[in-house]
């Protein structure tokens, strides 16, 4: 059975097969739209890949926060986007099935087009705004709708301004 557990220490969510019998001997990492395989060497104690899986992880944090303090603005198109602080999905012998890798991509999209929409950290205009088009299909949003207002007549304001005056 496949279960998950999140380690908030490391922020990071851990899926794994509780019905294994043996260490997980290979291990991939989700982490803002990447991944990242960690492979146990032969003779290699299960805790020691474990702390290998772990400093992927943080070398991948590392990656993105340095990044950031290059360019903080963003404005690099080469710029490498990613969120330092969003959990990492660690699949412990087993494989993320599509559906997952699905959603991680998603989750990815989904906040590299709210950094883009973002004024202060874009100053194209039409790249906001094609951002907050794909953000709103995303969300499933629609288009406006259009709305019909009726407007009053003359003779129905006249009417109306009369009627106040008279109380």
């Amino acid at each position: 059975m496949i279960t998950s557990h999140t380690d908030d220490t490391q922020n990071i969510v851990v899926h794994y097969d509780t019905e294994a019998t043996e260490p997980a001997k290979r291990f991939i990492i989700w982490f803002e739209g990447a991944d990242r395989h960690v492979v146990a060497k032969d003779g290699e104690f299960p805790g020691t890949t474990w702390e290998r899986v772990l400093a992927t992880v943080q070398n991948m944090r590392r990656t993105l926060a340095e990044a950031q303090q290059r360019d903080p603005s963003w404005k690099n198109p080469h710029f490498v986007r990613g969120n330092p602080y969003r959990q990492a999905h660690v699949y412990a012998g087993i494989e993320p099935t599509r559906e997952q890798v699905a959603a991680h991509m998603k989750q990815w999209i989904i906040w590299t087009l709210w950094q883009l929409a973002c004024p202060e950290r874009n100053d194209n205009a039409m790249e906001r705004i094609a951002a907050l088009g794909a953000l709103a299909e995303l969300y499933g949003l629609h288009q406006p709708q259009t709305v019909y207002v009726t407007v009053p007549t003359l003779e129905q304001i006249n009417a109306e301004i009369a009627r106040r005056e008279g109380l």
